[in-house]
């Protein structure tokens, strides 16, 4: 049986027990089902990975000491900077979920021209929290041990300023590059547009940063398998996939 491996925000250096509360317990023993006796393993985004016994189950708190703690790196060799325009919910959170098990590195949502989602300050709170839990239980699943970076959406104008990794590229069905055309990289921004794609001022705003346009095939893919397919390419030509 796959040992359960569990998000905690607390530290795993010291000797007291790890005490986990609220909608993470009630997830442990409702959805989970574990009970004392139980062992899990333990991590908190900083690399570590611990071996915890459950020593005690109550309403809505799950006590845990720790056994033994390895560094485990299951990092991408590739640090990949999704700059992803944002997308209708059920998408969008399937990006953030696949691009985490795929070994991105950081997320920036980018509100662009074409995006059918607008977040208002009034849900940008709550979606980011979603977002959050949606890359911690990626983690959880997939076995890394350091969270991704979730930024707080900005422009895209923002975006090209702050992201400044070694090759930008965007994807677009105009032509362009091709990924088995560029140099091995370890340090890179994927640029990717809304359901209806980057209109033309973004498009010259990108080409006149000095990204470099993309070329998937010769069909128009969503935004959602447009963003992961290119997330497997690089992955496949330059990573550990």
């Amino acid at each position: 049986m796959r040992i359960p491996r569990i998000y905690t925000t607390s530290s795993l250096t010291g000797k007291e027990p790890i005490i986990i509360s609220g909608q993470s317990a009630i997830h442990i023993i409702k959805v989970l089902r574990l009970r004392r006796g139980d062992k899990v393993y333990l991590f908190n985004g900083s690399g570590l990975e611990c071996r915890a016994l459950i020593n005690t189950v109550e309403h809505h708190t799950v006590e845990f000491s720790i056994l033994d703690c390895k560094e485990h790196d299951r990092e991408s060799p590739l640090s990949i900077h999704l700059v992803q325009s944002i997308s209708k919910g059920e998408r969008m959170d399937w990006i953030l979920q696949k691009g985490t098990e795929l070994g991105v590195s950081c997320f920036t949502p980018v509100h662009s021209k074409r995006s059918v989602t607008k977040l208002d300050s009034g849900r940008l709170q709550s979606r980011m929290e979603r977002w959050n839990n949606i890359i911690i239980h990626a983690c959880e699943q997939s076995g890394r041990n350091i969270l991704p970076d979730i930024r707080p959406p900005v422009s895209l104008e923002a975006a090209i300023e702050s992201v400044c990794s070694e090759n930008r590229f965007f994807l677009t069905p105009e032509g362009g590059s091709r990924f088995n055309e560029i140099k091995s990289c370890t340090n890179m921004a994927l640029f990717i547009g809304p359901e209806g794609g980057f209109d033309n001022s973004e498009l010259q705003i990108m080409q006149n940063s000095g990204i470099i346009g993309i070329c998937m095939g010769p069909r128009t893919l969503r935004t959602e398998t447009a963003a992961l397919a290119a997330i497997t390419a690089i992955g496949t030509l330059h990573g550990d996939l």
